[in-house]
């Protein structure tokens, strides 16, 4: 059996995440299931996932004993929307922040950056999540983790600090359409 106070200061912070195919934004429940861990729940749990094939209950005693910590986010920061393919979950993430985990990974240990679809397979040629363990489970180095309590598909787009929505062009400069050669390499300088 692992230590865990040893390593539970990097896995203060759990979401357990149950998935079905009826959502609504009004069915998010936020619950502290133990000292320094929180379960969110959209909709109801599949009838078999991971958390439903474990007796382990977990050790209240050890947790209360750690040291309480904050995330690095609030919890209303985070944003769940239904789209034709499922459910699109986003967690804020600091720009030097780092994930790793999602099971055994062959060719690759921290996963910023990646497209992670953790899968069964018995030759991984690549690190796009494939492996013979996989796991819908990561920790950060802002000192939480997140394990999404399913046994369907997962999807896993880690690191990308901004959405390509706020990184577009300023809306006032693309409303500003340079239709004159003059405009459009007219001197603006810089700052």
């Amino acid at each position: 059996m692992m230590n865990t106070k040893a390593l539970s200061w990097l896995f203060w912070m759990l979401l357990i995440c149950g998935f079905t195919n009826q959502l609504s934004a009004q069915n998010i429940k936020v619950e502290e299931v133990a000292p320094g861990i929180s379960k969110i729940t959209f909709g109801g749990a599949d009838p078999f996932n991971p958390k439903s094939f474990c007796d382990e209950k977990p050790d209240l005693k050890a947790l209360a004993a750690l040291p309480n910590a904050n995330l690095p986010f609030q919890l209303n920061q985070i944003r769940v929307h239904q789209n034709a393919r499922g459910l699109v979950i986003e967690i804020p993430l600091r720009a030097k922040e780092h994930l790793y985990g999602f099971g055994l990974q062959m060719n690759s240990f921290e996963q910023n950056g990646l497209k992670i679809r953790p899968v069964v397979n018995d030759n991984p040629l690549n690190n796009l999540g494939f492996t013979h363990a996989p796991l819908p489970y990561y920790v950060s180095t802002a000192g939480y983790g997140v394990l999404v309590n399913t046994s369907r598909y997962t999807t896993f787009y880690t690191g990308s600090v901004n959405k390509k929505a706020q990184t577009a062009v300023d809306s006032s400069i693309a409303k500003a359409a340079m239709l004159t050669t003059e405009e459009l390499y007219k001197n603006r300088g810089s700052g």
